[in-house]
């Protein structure tokens, strides 16, 4: 996988496109999904119109000479071609064609070949190749004359295309039979090979170039298309052949030049065209398929008949089996679906924004229903039951891609619509050309939907939501470190991805103090580093090896800043809900903040897992750890991490969880905590000063159940903790994961749930007169504020303190609880900010802020606190 920069190409800013559909769309094979429909529209009006005439013809036989002789210059009215010598393909071109298919086809896999397993390589090719292209500014003048760079027209060739379908039975199945072989494939190298575009354009994909592919395919179909329509000369489709590559090749300079694409990119889309045009032209030119062509150039030989009904010839008892199997594949399929839904479960909506599943359910259970009665009418209404299927598969993948990958969606879809393809085989025999082409593009469009619709569902609940990080990658002998519990002495270091069987060493040195290390041994790939002789205010750099020390300068990997001894400012960032491997942004953001501390207030990542395998979890922060910008923050920034649902366990977990021990276990394992209790069953509760500031943090998940939120002990310790803290210290700061301000009686994932506990803190809190706390929370995809309006619960009435939701690192946006005095943000690609401003005196000022990864402030508030009766030095 390559981990080229978004914006590899510095010199030269990106181009706005002519066209303003180019570049818009995940894929330019789009346009094909409504050109193939509305093709499918005019065609069987068409036919309609034709097998009118033809039929009002047989009355008279002067009539049906007029009609037969209008044909000749209607391509709609389906009349006959002057006739000439067929045009059947000749065995030494059989084999040239043959031979041409396979090594267009062998290029491109070791293309692709290349693209996964030498990225880097490609990466220079490809920058060397682009730069010329980039700098030409004879190439943008190509784009006034880009046939293909414009949406309408390519429907438009997409429509002559479909159009040649009225003629030749044979283009009627190869045409979408190709489009759909040259998007699927197109599909899967695009997830095989995940390379970003030259200049970020969200998440689209680079490898092949769909917009190339279908240039290709346009230039290498539209050709053979206006020969069945017209009859033109051999010649004349030859040059309009190669004509139409060079306006594609035109089409190709331009896509690089304006940094689309990369070279290699388009190179992969050519092949792929190629590989697409030639085995459609290999289709078409056997000729004895043609037998019952309607006039095509290859139908002409003796015995020619009309084309009539069907596209396919089957026997009686053959039409008979496939119906008998299109309907048991329905009623399967139907079974199958009411026992996975009743069972297993229905596809997880992460975010609580979509259908839900108090719809969901009845609504895939409808479905499931309605493909088995589907499959029980095909015995005497194949073409509505086909037609049924159709719908019922397309929708299901819709559904299933709220949770699985959009590969995953689509072959749900295609095992799904085997039922429909089946019902419309034995179908087909008897219905009319027009009646068949509609139900088949309305198949094919159904199958193209969902595998569009599929990546955009996924994409949103699942997708980054905003530009890739710019850092460069760790480059170290363990695959991440992770930073944490650092004061003015001492530091904690996790170095994972090391060999399980070695001792692994860290190497620590700043301006002022030579190189010294600390061993640790390796459990799980594992190494926990503590460091214990640091001077206070420094600025060390370490880095991680295996084995004994060496005798050269170490490099430094990373680097970090010990805590001041005493009164002292101190800068905090908060986030929350990344997708899974996030490599936003906004982790980059969040380090040039320059942050003393980065509280991580939950859902590190979305796996949502319910293994009870510690490994997996494990594997989970290290796929997080590892992308260069969250590697470039929790390297280099403590942080203080608490989990949150998604990553304890799957959606909405509670102490229910299968996953609860694992996860217990892998934390205790991989996270540089805050001495947190070795106690796998306990919370991962934990408390910490910095300066005059505490920072307590809760554990929402692990000890919940339905009667409590934090469980006995940890409400205890909580309670004691917070008034403790806020007599001794100036500011308090609670790192709470779980919305707090919601109504009662919401019943939600959030405190609303658990009313009865809030109260208990509230009351507490108003009882001991705290007044110098605030609060940080996640879950909810937004930034919010609230001055302390709305989070009193006291039974007292008293007012409550101030609030700061942080969230979505990168996730969509959602809102959750409320009402906030400073009003909420929902967005991916943000994070909070708490800046502390203490220089001892007999107050403290507090700003909170919410922020997005532009550095665009979305939210403020400041506030004081007095910190008259507080130590200077709370350890005092």
């Amino acid at each position: 996988m390559s981990t080229r920069p978004s914006s590899p190409l510095p010199w030269r800013a990106r181009r706005v496109p002519a066209d303003p559909f180019d570049g818009a769309e995940p894929d330019r094979l789009m346009v094909f999904v409504p050109a193939i429909m509305s093709v499918g529209v005019v065609f069987s009006v068409a036919t309609l119109i034709r097998d009118a005439m033809q039929r009002a013809g047989r009355r008279s036989r002067e009539r049906r000479i007029a009609v037969e002789s209008a044909a000749t210059f209607s391509i709609l009215l389906g009349g006959p071609l002057p006739r000439r010598e067929p045009a059947g393909l000749q065995k030494r071109f059989k084999h040239i064609a043959i031979a041409g298919i396979a090594g267009v086809a062998v290029v491109l896999g070791a293309l692709t070949g290349i693209a996964v397993l030498a990225s880097e390589f490609l990466d220079d090719l490809d920058d060397t190749l682009s730069a010329p292209i980039v700098d030409a500014s004879w190439v943008e003048q190509l784009s006034t004359i880009d046939l293909f760079g414009s949406t309408v027209i390519s429907i438009g060739f997409a429509a002559v295309i479909g159009l040649s379908a009225s003629r030749c039975r044979v283009m009627a199945l190869v045409f979408p039979s190709a489009f759909v072989f040259s998007w699927v494939t197109n599909f899967l190298l695009q997830e095989l090979v995940e390379r970003p575009r030259p200049v970020a354009m969200g998440d689209l994909k680079s490898f092949p170039s769909g917009h190339i592919v279908q240039a290709i395919f346009i230039a290498g179909l539209v050709p053979a298309a206006v020969d069945v329509l017209f009859g033109v000369r051999r010649r004349t489709v030859i040059i309009s052949r190669f004509a139409l590559g060079a306006f594609a090749l035109m089409t190709a300079l331009v896509r690089v030049h304006r940094q689309d694409h990369w070279p290699t990119d388009v190179l992969a889309g050519v092949l792929l065209g190629l590989t697409t045009v030639l085995i459609a032209h290999w289709l078409l030119e056997r000729q004895h398929w043609h037998h019952s062509c309607n006039a095509c150039p290859w139908s002409f030989h003796p015995g020619h008949a009309d084309w009539s009904k069907g596209v396919l010839a089957f026997r009686p008892s053959q039409t008979r089996l496939v119906g008998v199997a299109g309907a048991t594949a329905a009623i399967g399929a139907s079974a199958s679906l009411l026992i996975a839904t009743t069972f297993v479960g229905l596809p997880n909506d992460p975010e609580g924004t979509g259908v839900g599943s108090a719809i969901a359910e009845p609504m895939q259970i409808a479905l499931a229903v309605t493909m088995g009665i589907a499959g029980l009418a095909a015995v005497r209404w194949r073409a509505k039951a086909a037609f049924t299927m159709a719908l019922c598969a397309t929708a299901l993948g819709l559904l299933a891609s709220v949770e699985y990958t959009p590969l995953t969606a689509f072959v749900l879809t295609a095992m799904l619509l085997v039922p429909a393809v089946l019902t419309w085989l034995a179908w087909q025999p008897t219905a009319t050309l027009g009646s068949i082409a509609v139900l088949a593009v309305i198949t094919i469009s159904s199958l193209t939907a969902t595998a569009l619709g599929s990546r955009q569902i996924y994409d949103h609940y699942f997708g980054p939501t905003h530009p890739e990080s710019v850092a460069e990658p760790l480059d170290s002998e363990a695959t991440w470190l992770w930073l944490g519990a650092v004061h003015d002495s001492t530091a904690t270091v996790v170095g994972g991805g090391l060999d399980s069987s070695s001792t692994a060493r860290l190497t620590y040195w700043s301006a002022d103090v030579e190189p010294r290390s600390v061993q640790a041994s390796v459990q799980a790939g594992l190494a926990r580093f503590e460091i214990l002789d640091l001077q206070a205010d420094t600025e060390y750099s370490y880095s991680v090896t295996e084995g004994p020390a060496e005798a050269n300068e170490p490099t430094a990997e990373a680097t970090f800043h010990t805590r001041t001894d005493g009164p002292q400012n101190v800068r905090v960032v908060v986030g929350s809900c990344a997708r899974t491997g996030s490599n936003g942004a906004v982790f980059d953001a969040m380090v040039e903040e320059e942050p003393d501390l980065y509280i991580a207030i939950g859902d590190m990542h979305y796996a949502s897992l319910s293994s009870s395998d510690p490994a997996d979890h494990l594997d989970e922060y290290e796929r997080a750890l590892t992308q260069p910008g969250q590697s470039a923050l929790f390297r280099s920034v403590p942080t203080a991490y608490v989990w949150d649902d998604h990553d304890f366990g799957p959606d909405n977990a509670d102490s229910t969880s299968p996953s609860r021990a694992a996860v217990s276990s892998a934390f205790r394992q991989a996270v540089p905590h805050e001495l947190v209790d070795d106690d796998p069953s306990a919370s991962i509760a934990q408390a910490f000063t910095v300066g005059r500031v505490r920072f307590v943090l809760t554990d929402t998940r692990s000890q919940r159940t339905p009667d409590t939120m934090l469980g006995d002990r940890q409400l205890e310790w909580l309670i004691d903790e917070l008034i403790s803290s806020a007599q001794t210290h100036a500011l308090v700061v609670w790192g709470n994961p779980t919305p707090w301000i919601s109504p009662e009686g919401a019943d939600a994932d959030d405190w609303s749930a658990h009313a009865d506990e809030r109260t208990v803190i509230a009351d507490a809190l108003s009882a001991a007169d705290v007044d110098n706390l605030v609060m940080v929370s996640g879950d909810a995809h937004m930034v919010a504020i609230d001055d302390g309006s709305n989070s009193g619960y006291g039974t007292d009435g008293s007012p409550g303190f101030p609030v700061l939701h942080a969230a979505a690192l990168d996730r969509p946006g959602s809102t959750k609880g409320g009402p906030y005095s400073h009003g909420s943000f929902p967005g991916g690609g943000q994070y909070g900010i708490i800046d502390i401003l203490d220089d001892g005196g007999p107050t403290v000022r507090v700003s909170l802020a919410g922020l997005n990864w532009e550095g665009e402030t979305l939210v403020t508030y400041e506030f004081t606190v007095d910190a008259a009766d507080v130590l200077a030095d709370p350890a005092a």
